[in-house]
């Protein structure tokens, strides 16, 4: 009789949260494609120029990563604060844009087109204040087609809702390869430095970045509860301990020679 009552319980709580859930959001979300090969030879986009370009020209020049963000440029709300989130975390980060790493923003509504999409540019290039990120921060449109294919690619699920003429999507970015595979998903409106670092570090395998940051990666570790790297104190006394290693080495080398030239003199 518990263990009915028990499972009574169960049911009826899910349900009861299952139906808290708008039906317009139940769709709305990431559905994180870790590893995999976005085919980007395929898709075709509109710069903020309004030339058109394969999405496969923004990929392996000079192995660079590439943070991607979809929205779109006159989303009333969450969009503004996911862009700005970013700006003001890449302006802390010490590596630049168009130089270490590449971003490229997509606008998910096929209506918008290159002059807004060259607005934004203009305004964030002036904030960023670093002149690189010309080249390397591009602003995007497409068709529906072609924007459908790369939200689905990496999992990007968003909804058009006609009531408020609005589109209903997530706040992630997404961290990829120089060759387009999908290395990491960071989520909110505020990111960690240490996050897009570490997270850019992955994705480059060791391409970027002094080897004094590259030891970064030896130290943090991915959290997905908490969805942000954790730094690992274990990872660290044993990096301590094998350098310690190394000096003693060193140094009972360096005597051994020493005692062994005595002897021979």
């Amino acid at each position: 009789m518990k263990n009915f009552t028990f499972f009574l319980f169960f049911i009826l709580s899910y349900q009861a949260i299952t139906r808290e859930i708008p039906r317009e959001l139940k769709d709305i979300g990431v559905d994180e494609q870790l590893g995999r090969q976005i085919h980007i030879d395929g898709l075709e986009f509109f710069d903020e120029n309004g030339e058109k370009k394969s999405f496969a020209s923004y990929f392996g020049k000079d192995k660079k990563p590439i943070i991607l963000m979809l929205g779109y440029y006159e989303c009333p709300r969450l969009c503004g604060l996911l862009f700005n989130g970013f700006s003001n975390s890449a302006r802390y980060l010490n590596w630049t844009i168009g130089e270490e790493f590449d971003v490229i923003i997509v606008s998910i509504n096929p209506d918008e087109k290159s002059d807004l999409a060259r607005a934004k540019k203009e305004n964030y290039l002036k904030h960023y204040a670093r002149i690189p990120a010309k080249e390397g921060w591009h602003f995007l449109t497409s068709d529906e087609k072609n924007v459908t294919s790369l939200a689905r690619q990496v999992g990007y699920k968003y909804r058009y809702d006609p009531a408020i003429e609005q589109y209903a999507h997530a706040a992630a970015i997404m961290i990829l390869t120089p060759e387009g595979r999908v290395s990491r998903y960071l989520y909110g409106l505020d990111f960690k430095v240490t996050d897009l670092k570490v997270s850019l570090l992955e994705a480059s395998k060791g391409q970027i970045g002094s080897m004094m940051e590259q030891l970064i990666l030896f130290c943090y570790q991915y959290d997905p509860d908490s969805r942000s790297y954790s730094f690992m104190i274990s990872r660290l006394m044993k990096l301590a301990g094998a350098l310690t290693l190394l000096i003693l080495g060193a140094y009972l080398f360096i005597f051994w020679r020493g005692q062994v030239k005595l002897r021979h003199a």
